[in-house]
């Protein structure tokens, strides 16, 4: 096999390489994806990102601040850093594209200005306890005001054992499954760098926001969504309830629980390996044949060619053994070097790259990705859009002052209260999407969690699979099952001409078409975009790709591991001086499905008042980028690249700030639980005191403040000290009661007995048993609609098992039409 050069990052053909007018930066705004849609946000950091999400795809977004400004302007990093700091970078990034409204809600005058602006919008998106945030009122609007859409995003639910704990984002990750994952046996379990937690339950607060809408647009009426971060949390953890649920048939599983181990993937194929020049994320996944081949080539291979390995019951051994042999391989090769060498071959490594590597990314150059954003005086690059759409261009702009913009005069825009449908058009008495067709081509994680999304929300899925295709997508296994559920199944041998033939009768009636392969396999087959789009102008077509449907990385081979670590995502999640721990789940993977979900929801928007649809090109990378806002707009700002910082906020202040040792139940060892505490103020360093009873270390003067507790060598050892005569439970219980945020570090195992998320109803039974796995479970969506519908579960369908009730229902083919193409071998 000849070998071609290694593509270094910095040369000027690739940055210049991509023509492409999808991949160049879209002109001014006129119309956007969601032009005169009014939201009124009165979200905190637990799901302000989510209305930034509709902000920056053209909603007219208002932000009432108190006269004394939005708390979340104090959060770092900020413009110029010293003794006059500038404004917010972090406001900047996740309050882009608002418009702000001083008022005091607690004065008549202010009440009444947000009582007008209720009045005036079609959605309120609010966090419980937030700024201005009223339920009673806000029932009593709905009740005027029938159209009105209102999402409420809490903590934890607006009732249950928890409900009124308090839990900043390290706290809602420990109690959420996160921060187990994280780590390893020489680490406190770790947060995710900065508080990417939240990041998901604002994803599903514009989810909730856009398919609420969707329904209002087709029944007339609005709704009222509540949803809890705890849950967001809880659903996107990737291995970890099907560890729970299914370890018995997990290889080499001990127990319900896989333990924190680095940066080792649950498959034991992804890792990061130390390299010259820096680290690089290993995998012989997915052809292990070729990894071989490669070893064998390079006189790497030692004993893997020993014949034992070939025995089927010897497979979990031979990875381990490939793994073990290829970190002594990697150890002697260039990291740069090493990466482009394995993309050539289609492997998906991925090189660990810190924050000035991903700001230079020929990849994002070529794409002309990065967006200016205003600050104070200056303007600093940013991070660009996660997904671009074809005929609704994305924009970030600064946030503002003023009220909402006067309604579009035509009737039938955004803002007009809808009529509903006909009842022949309207759909069933489903989820709020009832009656969306999703033509779904997806595999792995990333599609099919954006598809299991829509098809929770009671849309029309349908999963194309292949006998051929059943080794990487079965639906036997349970990774599939878990990701394919309420879905239902056609078989389609793409090989063959029949099969294609049908398929483009099928694109020519969908709603949305959705894939996540390599660049142009779709076109191959006769159904890309512009051959769909031909025969169904009103197609809305994702394609989510891992780098973006054009560029110099276009044709890279990525799984979420592979994105982190190009992403800068592993580079910062960990403690100081170590490259090898990143996020311990397919974090990326979740993101990508959940802004793939609200990317065909607000194209479905713009749909209505664009008359066609559009094409939308998702790319993973960039998604995985986006996520770093802040810290890259403090890059290009200030200079400053970040580093890990464990347990630690980056940015701001605030100590006690960490996981700590717990009694162990009496079977077990005393370092097997921990408890998350989380001092955001001072007031909660002196509830903790209170807590704790007061220990004469405690009464020290500079620890009155965050300052004084950051500088404190001994501040995490005493709390340890005190935390390890309790049980991680009991700890827990006395921090909440003092008013201290703080949580247990939940394994799976203690998410399938949280009393919350048992309250709250949230892993339940599928309605009927997988037709060869048996009894399956399901983490339901952590969206709950007062009217809507999204109670309904179903297992996994076997290969082609609704052929028949698919291509009747779409396309009006009989039961021996089916009949004959099964027996031919392309409905096969």
């Amino acid at each position: 096999m000849s070998h071609a050069e290694p593509r270094p990052l910095t040369q000027p053909e690739e940055q210049a390489a991509c023509l492409s007018p999808r991949c160049r930066a879209p002109g001014a705004p006129t119309q956007r994806a969601l032009s005169g849609v009014r939201v009124l946000d009165l979200t905190d950091e637990r799901a302000i990102y989510g209305t930034k999400l509709l902000a920056d795809l053209g909603a007219d977004v208002v932000r009432p601040e108190p006269p004394t400004g939005d708390p979340l302007r104090q959060r770092g990093p900020r413009l110029r850093p010293g003794e006059r700091p500038g404004s917010s970078l972090w406001h900047t990034f996740f309050a882009s594209s608002r418009r702000t409204a001083i008022l005091d809600p607690t004065t008549a005058g202010g009440a009444s200005q947000l009582a007008a602006l209720v009045a005036e919008t079609d959605v309120v998106l609010c966090c419980a306890g937030a700024f201005g945030v009223d339920a009673a009122q806000l029932a009593a609007a709905q009740a005027r005001q029938p159209a009105l859409i209102v999402v409420e995003a809490s903590s934890f639910g607006p009732d249950g054992p928890w409900r009124d704990y308090l839990a900043p984002d390290l706290v809602a990750g420990a109690l959420g499954g996160a921060v187990a994952t994280t780590g390893d046996a020489d680490t406190p379990p770790l947060k995710t760098f900065g508080e990417l937690n939240f990041v998901l339950s604002g994803a599903y607060l514009a989810i909730a926001a856009l398919s609420a809408l969707y329904q209002r647009r087709t029944v007339g009426a609005g709704d009222r969504a509540q949803l809890s971060v705890h849950q967001c949390i809880a659903s996107c953890l990737e291995h970890v309830l099907m560890w729970y649920w299914h370890h018995d048939a997990m290889p080499g599983a001990d127990g319900p629980v896989l333990p924190r181990r680095g940066s080792l993937h649950w498959t034991n194929a992804y890792v990061v390996m130390p390299a010259k020049g820096g680290s690089v994320m290993v995998t012989p996944t997915p052809n292990i044949d070729n990894q071989l081949v490669w070893l064998v080539e390079q006189d790497a291979h030692e004993d893997l060619l020993d014949p034992k390995y070939q025995e089927p019951e010897r497979r979990a051994a031979f990875i381990r053994r490939m793994m073990a042999v290829l970190r002594r391989w990697v150890a002697t090769q260039d990291a740069e070097t090493l990466f482009f060498e394995a993309q050539r071959r289609h492997s998906p490594y991925g090189w660990v790259q810190p924050v000035d590597k991903v700001a230079s990314n020929p990849q994002l150059a070529a794409r002309d990705w990065w967006r200016s954003y205003a600050v104070d005086d200056a303007t600093v690059r940013g991070p660009g859009p996660p997904y671009r759409f074809s005929a609704t261009p994305w924009h970030a702009a600064a946030p503002s002052s003023g009220g909402f913009r006067p309604r579009p005069a035509p009737a039938g825009v955004a803002g007009a209260a809808p009529a509903p449908l006909p009842p022949s058009q309207a759909g069933d008495a489903g989820g709020p999407l009832a009656g969306v067709k999703v033509l779904d081509f997806t595999h792995v994680l990333a599609g099919p969690f954006a598809t299991r999304i829509l098809a929770d929300l009671g849309a029309d899925v349908v999963k194309v699979n292949s006998e051929a295709r059943a080794r990487a997508n079965a639906p036997s296994s349970i990774y599939y099952a878990l990701w394919n559920r309420s879905k239902r199944a056609l078989a389609l041998d793409m090989a063959q001409d029949e099969s294609r033939a049908i398929c483009r009768r099928l694109a020519a009636v969908a709603d949305v078409v959705i894939d996540n392969f390599s660049v142009g396999v779709l076109e191959r087959w006769g159904i890309g975009y512009d051959a769909v789009a031909a025969a169904n102008a009103k197609v809305i077509y994702l394609q989510m790709s891992g780098m973006g449907q054009c560029g110099p990385w276009s044709d890279f081979v990525t799984y979420a591991p592979t994105i982190h670590a190009l992403a800068g995502l592993t580079y910062l999640t960990g403690e100081p001086g170590r490259q090898d721990i990143g996020i311990g789940f397919s974090y990326n993977d979740h993101c990508a499905g959940l802004h793939g979900a609200v990317a065909i929801l607000a194209a479905l928007e713009a749909r209505r008042h664009l008359g066609r649809g559009q094409r939308i090109d998702l790319s993973q990378f960039e998604v995985g980028v986006n996520l770093l806002g802040p810290t890259l707009l403090d890059y290009f700002a200030n200079g400053r690249v970040a580093e890990p910082c464990g347990n630690r906020l980056p940015y701001d202040a605030a100590a006690p700030h960490g996981c700590y040792r717990c009694r162990g139940p009496a079977e077990a060892t005393e370092d097997e639980r921990w408890l998350a505490i989380a001092c955001m103020t001072d007031a909660h360093w002196q509830g903790l005191r209170k807590a704790m009873g007061e220990p004469p270390w405690s009464d020290a003067a500079a620890l009155a403040t965050a300052a004084g507790r950051l500088a404190d060598a001994q501040l995490d050892a005493n709390i340890e000290g005190w935390t390890r005569t309790l049980s991680a439970e009991e700890a827990m219980r006395r921090c909440q009661a003092a008013g201290v945020p703080a949580g247990v570090v939940q394994t799976g195992a203690d998410l399938g007995n949280d009393p919350q998320l048992r309250h709250d109803d949230f892993l339940v039974a599928m309605d009927e048993p997988h037709s060869t796995l048996g009894p399956m479970f399901a983490d339901r969506l952590p969206i709950r609609f007062r009217t809507a519908s999204t109670d309904r579960y179903r297992p996994t369908r076997g290969i082609g098992e609704d052929n028949a009730a698919v291509l009747g229902d779409w396309l009006g083919m009989s039961a021996e039409e089916v009949a004959r193409g099964e027996a031919a071998g392309h409905l096969r």
